[in-house]
């Protein structure tokens, strides 16, 4: 007996993002700068929010993997990743426009 698991959500989240720009003396010099931003995502329990950054950080935690061909335990850590399985376009999201008059966009 066998079978594959999906264990997916499958409905959707929308977020906002802002960004602000902080260039310090540069600031006035602000120009026809472009950010793109790409979503990544971690299992809530192996992350925490930092109150200090503001955004959530991985926590540490690991996990092991035997290697099949030398029996060798491996330990890796549970990290951020990119969302390989959303298309493109659902994943990045690219602001232009800013300026030292327009330092904070959505």
């Amino acid at each position: 007996m066998g079978g594959t698991i999906i264990n997916r959500r499958s409905d959707t989240t929308k977020q906002t993002l802002a960004k602000t720009w902080e260039a310090g003396s540069y600031q006035d010099q602000l120009a026809d700068v472009e950010v793109t931003f790409q979503l990544e995502r971690i299992l809530k329990e192996h992350a925490t929010f930092d109150e200090d950054r503001g955004y959530w950080v991985a926590n540490g935690d690991t996990y092991e993997v035997t290697d099949p061909d030398t029996g060798d335990t491996l330990r890796y850590p549970y990290d951020f990743q990119y969302c390989d399985d959303v298309p493109d376009e659902a994943q990045h999201k690219t602001v232009t426009g800013w300026t030292s008059e327009n330092l904070t966009q959505e």
